[in-house]
């Protein structure tokens, strides 16, 4: 098939740009869902279960917002754009909320702080909803091509690593062993990560700027004024959005049971929490060969099978990881190796899931002429949040039957070491399993791909 010749696509000083959108996002969400069980237990002693329940309750009223702030976006036209208004909107508040969140502020009774916490997360959710949704619905008017696409998220991932290892590194750091339960180290660590937002939400502003304009959102051929119930009828005709939900979403919800239990990995598995800080940089050198190799891959075979083989062997490295890693659970070279490998594979199943939305989003006009970015990532995020949502209160509940009170009171255990292990690894064995199977109905394989695009700027030469 001949090659499609693309009307609307970026530089690379656009990419590397917006692809700060979604490390400016993560900046803020690794530091809640890696250490928030540990910080509400330890600072304000909550049980991790209760925290679990807060962090999910707070997800769902998350994926609730989705679907209306999705409405607004593709609605908005102002002199900023599109886009561009819920970016900076999004981030002051998130980064206002997540500073008052983690300074420790005490009301002196324990309802009250509870109540606090609850309203202060809700209003970080609101503003974190309002960026993150544009890395999804952005990527659309930023360019046409699919293999930019691809590019921008493997940008985007390498953006995110350093997001991630800067947390990870900082957080033995600032805050060692037998500390967690003192304010300040904590107001340290926000103070730093809000920095980092602030600065890739700039670059991310920056990079979208020339595109966040009229041309790019009208390319489709219904003239859209979306509402509610439209849901509905995307969410029954759009069987792209349909199996790539129950891909990801089900990934989304092991990686969320993950992360909840990094900290108590460390401490409890590898019984030595000081070693996450000189581990962490060098499994980022797995996640830069997966991001460059898997980039290369991705665009040879295309996404769907790029997808598939990732979660294969995703899936088979988890399994074996608990029958490996217990021979020397303690050591350096074991730990690089073992959550290297997983690293790699679990980088590349990301790397492409936000340029598949991008792709949900072409397929939906493709199919009923509709151009409905905003709409088409919230949705995808309404039951992506609902279901890992679960996540934190699995984490949260799974650590109470272990016998988990605080870090500072909780000592080691064969209990504590097989659960977490088996925990951190079968679980997201589990779900891409059924990323695999969602992947065996997933319409868009590289043949559509291509006509599917040529169909859709045959559309635009003739507007």
């Amino acid at each position: 098939m001949k090659k499609t010749e693309f009307k609307n696509r970026a530089s690379i000083w656009q990419l590397i740009g917006f692809a700060g959108n979604n490390a400016a996002t993560n900046a803020l969400f690794v530091v809640l869902g890696s250490f928030f069980l540990v910080y509400g237990s330890d600072v304000y002693g909550y049980t991790t279960l209760l925290i679990g329940f807060v962090m999910g309750g707070t997800r769902i009223f998350d994926a609730i917002t989705d679907p209306l702030i999705g409405i607004l976006v593709d609605k908005t036209n102002t002199k900023l754009g599109r886009f561009r208004p819920w970016m900076i909107a999004g981030s002051l508040l998130a980064n206002l909320m997540f500073l008052i969140l983690f300074w420790g502020i005490d009301l002196g009774n324990s309802t009250l702080n509870l109540v606090f916490i609850i309203t202060i997360y809700v209003i970080w959710v609101i503003g974190y909803t309002f960026q993150t949704s544009i890395s999804k619905a952005g990527q659309n008017v930023l360019t046409s091509d699919p293999k930019q696409r691809t590019t921008l998220n493997a940008i985007s991932g390498m953006f995110s690593v350093i997001v991630f290892m800067s947390a990870f590194i900082l957080y033995p750091i600032i805050i060692p062993q037998g500390f967690t339960n003192v304010a300040a180290n904590w107001q340290k660590l926000a103070i730093i990560m809000v920095v980092v937002q602030l600065f890739f939400t700039l670059i991310a502003v920056l990079g979208i700027w020339k595109k966040d304009v009229p041309e790019n959102y009208e390319i489709g051929t219904v003239t859209e004024n979306p509402k509610i119930k439209d849901y509905i009828s995307l969410f029954k005709g759009n069987k792209a959005l349909q199996m790539l939900i129950v891909a990801a979403s089900t990934n989304k919800i092991t990686m969320t049971i993950g992360n909840g239990l990094l900290v108590f990995f460390y401490a409890y598995v590898v019984k030595n929490p000081a070693m996450q800080s000189s581990v962490t940089p060098v499994t980022i050198i797995f996640m830069v060969l997966a991001t460059v190799s898997i980039l290369i891959y991705t665009n040879k075979v295309g996404r769907k099978k790029a997808f598939t083989i990732l979660s294969i062997g995703a899936m088979t490295w988890g399994i074996l990881s608990i029958f490996i890693l217990p021979f020397a659970p303690s050591s350096f070279i074991m730990l690089v190796f073992v959550l290297g490998v997983n690293s790699f594979f679990m980088g590349g199943t990301d790397l492409n899931v936000i340029p598949m939305i991008g792709d949900a989003a072409d397929y939906e006009n493709y199919t009923n002429g509709r151009f409905i970015p905003g709409m088409i990532g919230t949705s995808f995020s309404l039951i992506d949040k609902l279901v890992s949502s679960l996540g934190t209160i699995i984490s949260g509940a799974l650590l109470t039957m272990l016998g988990f009170v605080s870090l500072t009171a909780t000592p080691t255990s064969d209990k504590l070491f097989w659960g977490i292990l088996i925990a951190y690894f079968i679980f997201p064995a589990f779900g891409h399993l059924c990323s695999i199977i969602a992947m065996k109905y997933y319409p868009i394989d590289n043949d559509f791909m291509n006509h599917m695009h040529k169909t859709l700027e045959e559309r635009r030469n003739e507007v």
